[in-house]
């Protein structure tokens, strides 16, 4: 079973409206989609609340992800959206602002990809 599936089984009905929604209020779009993919995994992976979180919220000071957790989250974002997030990129990664900046460079650069024939 994949970590995003079972990320999916975990969460409320209501999570995924309210992260819609969450993303709606703090991104624009094509971001939008993203960070409500990116909260979804976050909540998952950390617990807590969605109402608590903004774009600046830091991963491990904020939220303390321990080391584990912040590889099955970056394992669920790679699922969710098809994307490989380098090791030297996801080290950076401090904030959900920056790993929704991240995942949308990502997906970016698969399309470029995928119209080039790579």
């Amino acid at each position: 079973m994949s970590v995003m599936k079972q990320i999916k089984e975990m969460m409320s009905p209501g999570t995924t409206e309210h992260a819609n929604a969450w993303a709606a209020q703090r991104f624009a779009g094509a971001q939008q989609a993203v960070a409500s993919g990116v909260v979804r995994a976050i909540i998952a992976a950390a617990g807590g609340e969605l109402d608590r979180l903004t774009p600046q919220t830091w991963l491990v000071e904020d939220l303390a992800l321990n080391e584990l957790q912040r590889v099955q989250l970056m394992l669920a974002v790679e699922q969710e959206f098809g994307v490989e997030i380098a090791d030297r990129d996801g080290e950076g990664i401090q904030t959900i602002a920056q790993l929704v900046g991240c995942v949308q460079k990502a997906r970016q650069a698969e399309a470029v990809n995928v119209a080039e024939g790579k």
